[in-house]
């Protein structure tokens, strides 16, 4: 009765270890994105994300492009990469676009996308 007692607890033991370990991969045990998906073109791109993305489209990718001045914001996940600076630049420090600020409007826009998580997907 002991030995098997002691074979179905070891056979628990082994399901238990077996079961736990599925998901081995980092980008399987961490699933959350920082970027909320952007290269994925079947995902759809959240209401808040798209008004930024047009104002980053219209404000400041004459500059900041391939090739350009630093940092390269033509892809949606550049953009979701660099929102602090977004932030920062744009919002709090105002000191970008280099032709001056963006109205309150787009800069709201801006903060709206950030404080709801700054992903692709907001």
């Amino acid at each position: 009765m002991k030995k098997y007692k002691l074979l179905i607890a070891l056979s628990l033991i082994v399901v238990i270890l077996i079961s736990s370990c599925y998901k081995d991969k980092e980008e399987l045990l961490y699933a959350t994105s920082t970027t909320g998906d952007c290269s994925n073109p079947s995902i759809q791109k959240g209401v808040k994300f798209t008004a930024v993305a047009a104002i980053i489209q219209s404000n400041c990718v004459s500059c900041h492009n391939t090739g350009g001045t630093s940092p390269n914001l033509s892809t949606s996940c550049q953009i979701v990469d660099k929102w602090d600076r977004i932030n920062v630049r744009c919002v709090q420090n105002k000191d970008m676009p280099t032709s001056g600020p963006l109205s309150v409007a787009n800069q709201n826009a801006i903060t709206d996308w950030v404080n709801a998580g700054h992903l692709y997907t907001n």
